[in-house]
């Protein structure tokens, strides 16, 4: 009796449980939430595989499975590690503190909790045929290609040691394709961020003038676009969430004898020296307005139509 006893999943470890099933899933579907307007799809999708990682790490706790504590391990480990070097690599640090919190509490708790050892400590892998470890890198190759990596290391590791397993052919694959996607996804990722170092000194001071007239404002990004030639101002909160954006209309280099080029002013943040924009080119009234009396009192975008001193009336 006492044996079944300890083997009964309940406190600090139903808890864990309980955290990865439902309240870190909630938590990151909120943190989705508040920069899904800034997000692209891929993005998206990641942030969606990775909360999916969480819940099957509670339910492999929770049935009893007897890979379930070391997975839980390598997922707690690599999203720490992965988090933190990505808030390094993008200066942009929401979350770390609470995710790194979070992850190395119980981290420390399932290397040195008795229950978990009470539970687990007699359910051993399989020793042939296929781990979950390949299965698992294969699906996520294309989901998350640093949780692909993480397990298809670690299903080769367990093949070299017994060769009673398979699955080293799937785990090979899933490492190619991982390597392949995350190259891509970085690349894509890094031509998307601009380096604050390259953003012109006026931009960046209009941005921090915009972002930190809101006192719930706590850092800002800035992100050019190549469709619009603007860059993006995007204002956060501590936590990450997103207040507002603004884009200041700005074109890297021109040939000489482009009409497309700025005026010679160098504090100068829109072309007023010819008819350069249209409504089109804003998403609300209020950029449009902007942008008139910035150029002057002549309109010489033709932003007035009906001269009432009221710039693109038709947009929000």
């Amino acid at each position: 009796m006492k044996k079944e006893n300890n083997k009964t999943i309940n406190g600090w470890l139903l808890f864990f449980i309980i955290t990865l099933v439902i309240i870190t899933p909630l938590f990151n579907l909120f943190r989705l939430y508040s920069q899904i307007e800034t997000l692209i799809f891929i993005d998206l999708v990641e942030m969606l595989a990775v909360i999916s990682l969480f819940i099957l790490t509670g339910i492999f706790l929770w049935t009893k499975k007897p890979y379930a504590v070391k997975f839980a391990k390598v997922v707690l480990i690599t999203n720490l590690i992965f988090f933190i070097s990505v808030a390094f690599l993008f200066s942009d640090f929401s979350y770390v503190i609470q995710t790194t919190i979070y992850s190395i509490i119980w981290i420390v708790y399932l290397y040195k909790s008795k229950q978990v050892k009470q539970v687990y400590s007699n359910l051993k892998e399989k020793s042939k045929g296929i781990q979950i470890w390949p299965i698992l890198a294969i699906i996520y190759s294309f989901l998350t290609p640093i949780f692909s990596i993480v397990f298809a290391i670690i299903g080769l590791i367990n093949i070299s040691k017994n060769r009673k397993l398979k699955g080293m052919a799937l785990s090979i694959i899933a490492l190619v394709i991982s390597f392949v996607f995350f190259t891509l996804l970085f690349g894509y990722g890094m031509l998307q961020t601009t380096n604050l170092d390259s953003v012109p000194e006026d931009i960046k001071l209009s941005c921090s003038d915009h972002c930190y007239e809101d006192s719930r404002n706590t850092f800002y990004v800035i992100g050019y676009d190549e469709e619009t030639s603007s860059f993006i101002c995007s204002c956060t909160d501590n936590d990450g969430n997103y207040i507002k954006q603004k884009s200041f209309h700005y074109t890297y280099s021109l040939e000489e004898n482009e009409k497309d080029q700025f005026e010679n002013n160098a504090d100068s943040l829109y072309v007023c020296s010819y008819n350069y924009y249209n409504c089109a080119n804003f998403d609300t009234q209020f950029e449009a307005q902007t942008v008139m009396e910035y150029c002057g009192s002549d309109d010489i975008h033709y932003l007035d139509g009906d001269d009432d001193g009221i710039a693109c009336e038709s947009l929000p």
